[in-house]
């Protein structure tokens, strides 16, 4: 029990460490016009979805994760979360993810897409190929998230190719962890400081020039060497904070978005270090309203219900108060896209 515990442990400290950057970053994102804060945005960018997905990816062997109810679950957490930011940002575009969210939607993709994937050593190799090619397509774009899908598979495939075993005991690894970590800042300076990373490039939009693909292969090998730095030194024992916001760390996500765009244009007129440092209060505030235990059940009751209400399995005579709830705010949210396709024809 102790050993699954620790497991628990070390899995949540990696996604609470990784939200955190998460909410983190996008307190900061609109303020890279200033040269400290576009050097944090970007080290951040460089690594932290890819490990997130690569996390997913590792989660994502278990039939639960395939199963019907969970994609289920991902697909009424886009619709109410991505619509709602959206009807409230002004825009229309149902299939084209607002900021964040277009990782819900890549996820399905990448459970779906998964059932049919050999995993093997081959395939990631082939799947870096295609995540860098997909850059030379311009046709296809973030609809449906399909290019950052396509780009970032790789990360989902590894973590699906690493045996779990390999984690029952996790060992101590400090040398290989140094040897990443370092492996990590020298591509990381390449990437950023040498290549000169722009920001849609670190979202995977089509390339503008062909050598931009050896700025998105860069980026790939920095955030893999990221990634085994952080499998290697993530405590095994439970953090405070830090293990309760990786536990719950789907209800930050949903949540944080526009939260962040209101604090980041109240902070626009301070300097870097002020921003900084009031940024990371700030994701510390969301985090631990969001990512409590409280709000993660209701969440993910809430999330559950609304697949059962699309999957149409529970008898309506015998349904609770939260199920009425994930029906009714569905309805809610479905006549305001109406009606706001309505006025902006």
């Amino acid at each position: 029990m102790d050993k699954i515990q620790s497991r628990s442990a070390y899995w949540d400290n990696i996604k609470g460490f990784l939200i955190f950057l998460v909410v983190f970053a996008h307190c900061l994102y609109d303020h890279q016009d200033k040269a400290a804060i576009d050097a944090i945005v970007k080290s951040i960018y460089l690594f932290h979805m890819p490990a997130f997905i690569f996390v997913s990816g590792f989660f994502g062997k278990s039939e639960r994760a395939h199963s019907e109810k969970s994609i289920f679950v991902l697909l009424f957490a886009y619709f109410i979360f991505n619509s709602i930011t959206g009807i409230i940002m002004g825009w229309t575009e149902f299939f084209d993810p607002e900021y964040s969210y277009w990782y819900i939607l890549a996820l399905v993709i990448w459970r779906l897409a998964s059932k049919y994937v050999p995993k093997s050593r081959a395939n990631l190799v082939i799947s870096i190929v295609f995540g860098v090619g997909i850059g030379f397509v311009p046709v296809i774009t973030n609809d449906f998230a399909l290019s950052r899908a396509i780009a970032f598979f790789p990360f989902y495939l590894a973590g699906l190719i690493t045996p779990k075993e390999r984690f029952e005991s996790k060992p101590k690894m400090p040398v290989p962890g140094l040897i990443a970590l370092a492996a990590s800042v020298g591509f990381g300076y390449l990437t950023i400081r040498v290549l000169n990373i722009q920001s849609d490039e670190m979202l995977m939009e089509a390339y503008l020039e062909s050598a931009e693909s050896l700025t998105r292969l860069c980026m790939f090998a920095a955030a893999s060497a990221a990634i085994i730095a952080i499998l290697a030194f993530a405590p095994q024992h439970k953090i405070p904070f830090l293990t309760m916001f990786g536990r719950n760390s789907l209800s930050i996500f949903l949540i944080h978005r526009l939260i962040t765009l209101v604090f980041s244009a109240g902070i626009a007129e301070y300097r870097a270090r002020v921003m900084v440092l009031a940024s990371v209060l700030m994701s510390f505030a969301i985090c631990l309203a969001f990512g409590n235990d409280a709000v993660g059940r209701l969440m993910n009751g809430y999330l559950e219900d609304g697949a059962e209400l699309i999957l149409r399995r529970k008898d309506p005579q015998k349904c609770s108060r939260r199920y009425t709830i994930a029906a009714v705010s569905a309805i809610i949210v479905a006549a305001a896209i109406v009606i706001n396709g309505v006025v902006s024809m």
